[in-house]
């Protein structure tokens, strides 16, 4: 990490997709006295998805929770193709649906029972369609610095369901009410029942996330919020 160290140690300014990233590198090196912004990233949030044109074109009528993107140990895919398989065992009734990529072909075991589905990668306006129209939003992932999936869900008002030790995702449910984090296995089942058990209330946790990614991300408040720092900066 040293060419990272020199590199940012000597910057004139610094900034960040989220606040976790933020104390990560305050903790790391010594920019406590350079300029720093909590910037985000930006999210487009004028389209947005239809869950019934969604269920209509892929034939799918049954409540769903969605993972989009690559499928790998470093996204933690494994641990909820895991935690899924069990949950299905003992009697979980969402289906798992995949998409984007790339990554390993789904289990035998899940797909063949329909327990499971990859619809490999989609155009821009089915996969917001897919946000819509599932029960919620899987990210797995211990190792993220933004997600823009978790934002692009709560743009289309479906609840995000992230781990525990990802501190960047958890936050974010956190700050915006827009979703809930599991550590172990029984958090994961318990998160997927009362999700699929509270329709209302899921729906209302993930108009919170919306809300709360219109008011800081989307493009227009994130390049103001850029112009406003650099000004200040370095005139």
């Amino acid at each position: 990490m040293t060419l990272y160290r020199q590199l940012i140690e000597q910057s004139h300014g610094l900034m960040f997709y989220s606040p976790a990233e933020r104390r990560l590198a305050n903790r790391l090196y010594r920019v406590e006295n350079r300029p720093q912004l909590w910037l985000g990233g930006g999210i487009e949030t004028a389209a947005v998805g239809d869950a019934t044109r969604f269920r209509a074109k892929f034939n799918f009528s049954e409540p769903f929770l969605l993972y989009a993107g690559r499928r790998d140990a470093t996204k933690n895919t494994p641990l909820l193709i895991d935690y899924f398989r069990q949950y299905r065992a003992e009697g979980g009734t969402l289906r798992l649906v995949t998409i984007g990529g790339p990554g390993p072909a789904l289990p035998v075991d899940l797909t063949a029972s329909g327990a499971a589905i990859d619809l490999g990668f989609l155009d821009q306006q089915d996969k917001l369609d897919a946000y819509a129209a599932a029960t919620a939003l899987c990210q797995p992932s211990r190792n993220e610095s933004f997600s823009v999936v978790l934002m692009e869900a709560w743009v289309n008002g479906t609840p995000g369901l992230v781990h525990s030790d990802c501190d960047v995702t958890r936050e974010f449910c956190e700050l915006s009410g827009g979703g809930l984090h599991f550590r172990h296995y029984g958090e994961f089942a318990a998160a997927l029942h009362w999700l699929s058990e509270n329709p209302e209330q899921a729906a209302q946790m993930g108009g919170a996330g919306g809300q709360y990614v219109r008011r800081n991300f989307a493009w227009d408040v994130v390049i103001a919020r850029m112009l406003a720092f650099l000004h200040a900066t370095w005139n």
